[in-house]
């Protein structure tokens, strides 16, 4: 059996198949990315605070106080961490629940939907 454009039935079962895969995958994924996220976003707010430490730290240790401008600095990476960390979090944690909240059987007939029109194309132009 010929599906659309030449594409065999054989052929059409599998990427069904392989999407109902591909979601199980990318539900795992993403709920480690969740996981991953805030640690992430420590370590790259930390590297960031780097410049801010090293400056009041040399101001000290020569008797000076350091600015009020380095600590504007590090509260400002301080909250834009906290703010993308909590926007990526919420984001995944949404996309996790849509996901695992999508049967099935609609992202199998929404694949095979995709082949059709798709393996299609080639005989509308």
């Amino acid at each position: 059996m010929i599906i659309g454009a030449g594409v065999p039935v054989a052929l059409s079962a599998l990427s069904v198949i392989v999407c109902l895969v591909s979601k199980w995958i990318l539900l795992s994924v993403l709920s480690l990315a969740a996981k991953s996220v805030d640690r992430i976003a420590t370590v790259i707010a930390a590297l960031l605070v780097l410049p801010d430490y090293w400056l009041s730290s040399s101001c000290r240790a020569r008797g000076r106080v350091p600015s009020s401008w380095i600590y504007v600095y590090g509260d400002v990476i301080g909250w834009t961490a906290s703010t993308m960390n909590k926007i990526v979090g919420r984001v995944l944690c949404h996309t996790i629940k849509t996901m695992r909240e999508t049967p099935a059987l609609l992202v199998a007939a929404t694949s095979g939907l995709v082949l059709l029109v798709w393996s299609a194309s080639p005989l509308i132009h």
